[in-house]
């Protein structure tokens, strides 16, 4: 499969479902981030911690899932995964993974979200 074969077949591709393959695959670690559900924030972080990140990224703890980074003021909010993940974060991961895998394998995988 060419890039351009496969930059069409990323086209019939939904983002929720590249966000989902971005995730399962480590994407999120091996950028330094988390995305993760608000409760798990909430439960697993320590209280000096979450209060820190409140205050230097505004966040309201109201979403669904909140998007860490390496520092407080990074972090973001959101009711879904995939809108913690840029268009552009997107694409290049894609690109990025053809560099380095056999393209006809990740279209297989994506088949099966």
């Amino acid at each position: 499969m060419t890039r351009e074969e496969f930059n069409q077949f990323l086209k019939g591709i939904s983002k929720e479902t590249k966000v989902s393959y971005m995730l399962d695959n480590g994407w999120d670690a091996d950028n330094d981030i988390m995305i993760l559900s608000t409760g798990d924030l909430v439960s697993f972080a320590e209280l000096p911690s979450i209060a820190k990140a409140v205050k230097q990224s505004d966040l309201t703890l109201a979403y669904e899932f909140v998007r860490t980074g390496i520092y407080y003021k990074d972090y973001k909010e959101a009711d879904t995964e995939e809108e913690l993940v840029s268009d552009q974060e997107v694409t290049d991961y894609f690109e990025d993974y053809f560099n380095d895998n056999d393209f006809e394998a990740v279209a297989k995988d994506l088949s099966t979200y």
